[in-house]
């Protein structure tokens, strides 16, 4: 472990094979100023590992730069500690409360990258439920997070999945947030992500373009708290949550390329500052009830926009921000003024068939794409009484009821 400065750190390491009874195996401090790192191994068979972090010897917070376990041989098992967070397995649950303005309440926070390739991870949090200064890159694992702000924050790029992965390389399941994923630049390749959010689902907005340019201070690092909190320049991050970014920032850039992902979202479904691409993918969007917020938001520009080459996408809201769909090599389907009702399911006719949507919201205006559809075709939208079989496309299950995209239902 490493500050940086001339604070040190108690803390201990503890093992244990049930998540009950814990062995403590390592106590000591961490080095300050020096720039080395300390490593610890664990010489013992473990399934679960936990550090207890006791302020430092200024006040009584505590900052991890990064952490890491490695798993194997006895002889290789470590942590370390250094600037950026790798996590490849294990089992990870942090639960932060706000009762003090003076600490970070953020579940899992890096200073710089945040690398997710495994694990099981559970977080209920004040602040940020996984938060990075910088990038975070999600290829693995299965997450359960539930934060009074973002589900998953990056200030820079935030990428889940990789080119050409799987659908099930990894599940994200944001279950509580005021927006669900958020970053300047923001990918989504692969694997599987559910948000519930009280404002936007995605929301892409900073000053960091993806040429790397941006402002003498970032949007993105500084946060737009209403409440009008101050940085704290010891870099132990702001004293008080910072629900949202300042909706201001001249930046912002989403691509959906590939994965699952539903979003059931109080504010914007998916909101960019700049613009949003979709080239693949399958998207639900349960959108606002509230007319003063859209399904889809993007960029105050002309020259903003939202282009689809590819993937399905349903889209749902109460039709009072509507914006302008670009569709290009399929074809589409919106219409507005419609009566829909949350749990009401509704048949979208297809070339070869159909989808059938299970809502989560009441709706009025609608929007589908699918590569089953022809550009220039005719389709419609019915609502159905009773549906059975086909192919479960994304969706959950609350109360015993599913909602969600079914195609070729009968």
């Amino acid at each position: 472990m490493k500050y940086g400065d001339s604070r040190t750190i108690p803390y201990s390491v503890a093992v244990s094979d049930d998540n009950s009874s814990y062995t403590t195996i390592y106590s000591g401090n961490s080095v300050a100023s020096s720039g080395d790192m300390i490593y610890v191994s664990i010489n013992q068979n473990a399934r679960y590992v936990k550090f207890t972090f006791e302020g430092n010897t200024v006040s009584g917070w505590s900052s991890v730069a990064e952490l890491a376990v490695y798993t194997g041989d006895i002889s290789s098992a470590s942590v370390a500690v250094e600037g950026t967070i790798n996590i490849s397995g294990g089992t990870i649950d942090v639960t932060t409360t706000g009762n003090s303005t003076n600490n970070s309440s953020k579940g899992i926070k890096s200073l710089t990258e945040l690398n997710i390739t495994g694990g099981d991870i559970t977080v209920d949090s004040y602040d940020d439920a996984i938060h990075s200064n910088y990038n975070i890159t999600i290829t693995g694992g299965s997450m359960t997070l539930a934060s009074d702000d973002d589900g998953i924050h990056a200030d820079y790029v935030l990428t889940l999945g990789t080119s050409g992965g799987s659908d099930d390389d990894f599940e994200i399941n944001i279950t509580e947030s005021y927006e669900g994923i958020e970053g300047s630049v923001i990918n989504v390749l692969s694997g599987t992500t559910y948000i519930v959010s009280s404002d936007d689902g995605v929301n892409a907005a900073g000053d960091y373009a993806e040429d790397g340019t941006t402002s003498t201070m970032s949007l993105m690092a500084v946060g737009g708290n209403p409440g009008g909190q101050s940085w704290n320049t010891g870099g132990q991050g702001w004293n008080q949550q910072d629900q949202g970014m300042d909706d201001t920032s001249s930046y912002g850039m989403l691509y959906i390329k590939g994965g699952l992902l539903y979003v059931v979202a109080s504010g914007d479904g998916l909101d960019s500052n700049g613009d949003i691409e979709m080239s693949g993918g399958t998207v639900v969007v349960n959108g606002p009830t509230s007319t003063d917020n859209g399904v889809f938001d993007y960029g105050d520009s002309n020259s903003n926009y939202f282009k689809i080459t590819g993937g399905t996408l349903v889209g749902i809201d109460r039709g009072g921000m509507s914006v302008n769909v670009s569709v290009s090599g399929q074809g589409s389907y919106s219409a507005s003024n419609r009566s829909g009702s949350a749990g009401t399911a509704v048949k979208i006719t297809t070339d070869s068939g159909n989808l059938v949507f299970i809502p989560e919201v009441s709706w009025s205006y609608i929007f589908v794409t699918s590569p089953d559809m022809t550009s220039g075709k005719s389709y419609s939208v019915s609502n159905l009484s009773s549906y059975s079989g086909g192919t479960t496309l994304v969706g959950r299950t609350v109360n015993n009821k599913f909602y969600g995209l079914i195609e070729n239902a009968n």
